[in-house]
């Protein structure tokens, strides 16, 4: 027998004998933590929205969210200025804002901004998802003034947006942690059905522990399907039952779990669907409102990098990324690098699970409800 096709058949074989589950969720549930310094964070959030809706200032919004996340994270309550000046993210001009909140309880701009009636209008147009704050503007421009003036007007809307106004209000409130664990076991159940080698895993905050989610975070990947870098360091073909990832791969792995899912009525609308990403609406059950769903098909051989970056948390990620750098590593959400000594990227290093990661990074293993 050919070497190369030897070397190829044993390889496939492996990847089929794995016994391929749900990657693992927090043991338990993270009990929210106490935030002393929420109020003040929150105002500063809203403080950032209106730079961004009415002023279209997009940077001004992260600096507010920036140093609202700090605030949010700090764990004792902020009563001196020059506790906050210490804190990141927190310039001059934020600053000033906080000392005003400590010396009164309030933030001129924010009073300000919630008696400017076009900050109300937009305010109430972006609740649509998929409708930013440039495009809002230009609704208003138009005599939108409103969700129902807007129900009147859905041809200045695209598809994704139709969907958006169509469930506004479903999508606004968050999914609680049982609710979550209904779907994983759904989607589990049926995707096994399909075809029992998908391995399946709910990301996000769910994965956390968290008690409820925002959306839903789904990642596949199917032993059958690698990177396009894992063939060519294996000098692997495409066959029948193995799928090589190319800008033309075939999308019949995510394009056959959309299609159960929507024929069994889980799936009630699609936003978008490529080869490797599924963006859409989804209900559990007739007593429950409709959620946003995203899938995402994997390679196999980087599942796992891409379950610890959808994991997060995102100041999680960004801290384990920097320590990665400081060892000589570079970690995304498609692999582990070792740097050579020229500064140069090596081989992709071999990660079957979230543990392997820390295990290369010499660090110990951050339990999923640890990672904040």
């Amino acid at each position: 027998m050919n070497l190369l096709k030897l070397n190829q058949e044993i390889l496939i074989k492996k990847f089929h004998i794995l016994t391929l589950q749900m990657a693992p969720r927090a043991r338990k549930v993270r009990p929210r933590a106490a935030k002393p310094n929420e109020e003040l964070a929150n105002i500063l959030l809203e403080i950032g929205e209106y730079e961004k809706n009415v002023n279209l200032q997009p940077f001004k919004y992260q600096a507010y969210r920036r140093a609202a996340q700090s605030l949010s994270e700090h764990p004792e309550k902020i009563k001196r200025i020059e506790d906050a000046k210490a804190l990141k993210g927190i310039g001059k001009r934020i600053s000033e804002k906080i000392s005003e909140y400590l010396k009164t309880g309030k933030v001129s701009k924010l009073m300000e901004a919630r008696k400017n009636d076009k900050s109300k209008i937009l305010k109430e147009l972006t609740r649509v998802a998929g409708v930013g704050p440039s495009h809002a503007q230009k609704l208003l421009s138009e005599g939108i003034k409103s969700l129902e003036d807007l129900k009147s007007h859905q041809n200045l809307l695209t598809h994704q947006q139709i969907i958006g106004l169509k469930y506004v209000d479903d999508f606004e409130q968050r999914i609680p942690r049982s609710e979550m664990a209904e779907i994983e076991k759904f989607l589990f159940e049926k995707i096994k059905k399909i075809d029992k080698d998908y391995t399946i895993t709910l990301c996000g905050s769910y994965r956390r522990g968290l008690e409820s989610s925002g959306d839903v975070d789904l990642l596949i990947t199917h032993p059958n399907y690698v990177s396009l870098r894992y063939a060519e360091e294996y000098r692997l073909k495409a066959t029948k039952n193995l799928i090589i990832e190319t800008k033309k791969s075939p999308i019949d792995l995510l394009k056959n779990i959309v299609n159960k899912l929507s024929e069994i009525g889980f799936i009630s609308d699609t936003l978008a669907l490529g080869e490797t990403k599924f963006m859409g609406v989804c209900k559990v059950a007739h007593d429950k409102l409709h959620r946003r769903i995203d899938i995402r098909l994997l390679p196999y051989d980087e599942y796992y990098c891409g379950v610890f970056y959808m994991t997060g948390s995102d100041v999680f990620n960004r801290d384990i990324r920097k320590i990665a750098k400081e060892k000589n590593f570079i970690l995304n959400e498609y692999c582990l690098r070792k740097l050579n000594p020229d500064g140069t990227p090596g081989k992709a290093l071999k990660v079957e699970s979230e543990e392997d990661i820390f295990r290369h990074l010499g660090i110990d293993f951050i339990p999923l409800e640890e990672r904040y």
